[in-house]
């Protein structure tokens, strides 16, 4: 709008030659140039159209560097202020800033004092009082106050910058001990140290110095950090949770399933590396060797300690994970089984008959520990072929599995295969076109998994019995790669 009018003011000069418009209005550039009439609003388009009749380009230049037009553009006071007045008032604020200071009549006496015999802010006062040279021409000691000249001041006597006192170089290292007096952390001595006191750098030395504080340092802790979460196994006993804990005046060896939460204790007669590999030895025989052992830093599982451990993993072909000495917290899942199971046993007079109610009890996922360690195999539903099935095992591709329905094998991705705890089995659709004749390499298939495809026995002829005819009936199922499967035959007497 100011540049349409002063245009249109100017219009007799700047009609029919090409000038240029100075703005510290960067927006403006845009909405002339850059923006199709039809893009602007109505009050724009108007002021555009005013202007269209001029050859013009507008600059954007910053306010601080348009000189004449933020003068003339200023309201002038009518009556302007005299000497004496403007004198006063300055007096006055100076004699003000003083005595808010918080120190005392001596403590400003001998600051003075210390500013006198002090070189840098000698040579400060002389600067102050008759201008500042060219920065080239500064000296060393006076650089670091360079950035900040125009605020530096003689106030009754005092090196200023501001509101704060520039403290001499002598006296720096006191005023940094009343500033950490109270043991403040750093934002809080640094904002008390800007109520008052400067020299160049003062932040950085706050900071150095709290770190550096004996007392603050013993007192210390570290924020809490947010626990790593562990990854849930593939399958039952591939990940197992080991702890110690006291009951009765004995010591107990738990040991948990992190697939299926399924425990198992042990009573130690010896608190031993010895002991616990003994009694893990009898528990792995009956369950099979897991994949990864953790524990806590305990010195029967420490292997700076002891290498009796170390040897027992290495000997089993196991991984051992310890947790660092004092934070319990990384092996949550067994602190949790160790709290759960004491808190049972201390209820029972017989704690046999607690471990056989919670290996029973369904958990949130409406399986129970037994049945998860038992049973691997899930039972789904397969939503496309509307059957339900039970998993066999996981691939090695991503999130796909092989899903047993009846005598079939299907083979799907996680997306078509939903939790069923309550196992029906559905009629099996006459499609066979889908069912997967995938094989597993014994290298391949999970412990603990029957194998995917079994080749069919050969059936048994007797006496008097003519052998089964080797084509495929219409009631035999035949897979992609040809091979047939034949259902058992019983014994005809």
């Amino acid at each position: 709008m100011v540049a349409a009018v002063g245009c249109e003011k100017f219009r007799d000069y700047l009609t029919g030659m090409h000038f240029k418009i100075e703005t510290d209005h960067k927006p403006l550039i845009p909405i002339f140039f850059k923006k199709n009439l039809d893009d602007l609003s109505p009050r724009l388009q108007r002021i555009k159209l005013r202007m269209m009749k001029f050859s013009y380009r507008i600059v954007h230049i910053p306010g601080k560097k348009l000189f004449a037009t933020d003068a003339l553009s200023r309201n002038p006071q009518k009556v302007p202020y005299k000497r004496e007045e403007l004198e006063a008032e300055i007096d006055a604020f100076i004699q003000m800033v003083t005595s808010s200071l918080p120190a005392s009549s001596r403590r400003l006496d001998e600051l003075r004092v210390a500013q006198l015999k002090d070189e840098t802010c000698q040579k400060l006062t002389d600067y102050v009082l008759k201008g500042w040279p060219p920065k080239k021409e500064v000296d060393t000691l006076c650089a670091p106050y360079w950035q900040s000249r125009y605020e530096i001041s003689v106030q009754d006597g005092l090196l200023m910058r501001g509101c704060r006192i520039i403290i001499p170089k002598s006296h720096q290292a006191e005023v940094l001990n009343q500033i950490h007096e109270g043991h403040l952390g750093i934002i809080k001595c640094r904002a008390r140290a800007r109520c008052s006191v400067y020299w160049p750098g003062i932040s950085k030395v706050i900071e150095e110095k709290i770190k550096s504080c004996t007392a603050c340092i013993q007192e210390s802790s570290n924020r809490h950090q947010p626990l790593i979460p562990t990854s849930f196994p593939e399958r039952p006993w591939e990940v197992l949770g080991l702890d110690l804990f006291k009951y009765k005046n004995s010591w107990h060896l738990l040991i948990s399933d992190y697939y299926s939460r399924y425990p198992e204790i042990a009573r130690l007669d010896r608190l031993t590396s010895a002991e616990i590999i003994n009694h893990c030895k009898s528990i792995f025989s009956c369950h099979g060797i897991p994949d990864v052992v953790r524990s806590d830093n305990g010195s029967q599982f420490d292997p700076v300690k002891t290498v009796e451990f170390k040897d027992f993993a290495k000997s089993y072909g196991f991984t051992h994970i310890s947790s660092s000495p004092k934070f319990s917290q990384s092996n949550g899942l067994i602190e949790a089984a160790v709290k759960t199971v004491k808190a049972r046993i201390k209820k029972s007079r017989d704690p046999y008959l607690v471990l056989m109610a919670y290996r029973a009890t369904p958990l949130e996922n409406g399986f129970s520990p037994l049945e998860l360690l038992m049973d691997p195999g899930q039972n789904v539903w397969i939503t496309d072929r509307r059957v339900t099935g039970k998993v066999l095992q996981k691939t090695p591709y991503p999130r796909s599995y092989l899903v047993q329905s009846g005598r079939r094998v299907y083979r799907r991705n996680r997306k078509h295969r939903i939790p069923s705890p309550d196992f029906h089995p559905e009629p099996e659709p006459e499609d066979d076109s889908d069912v997967t004749g995938y094989q597993h390499s014994p290298a391949d298939t999970d412990p603990g998994c029957p194998p995917l495809m079994s080749s069919p026995q050969s059936p048994k002829t007797y006496p008097g019995k003519a052998s089964s005819s080797t084509e495929a009936s219409p009631d035999l199922y035949v897979t992609r790669s040809g091979r047939t499967v034949r259902p058992p035959e019983g014994l005809d007497l």
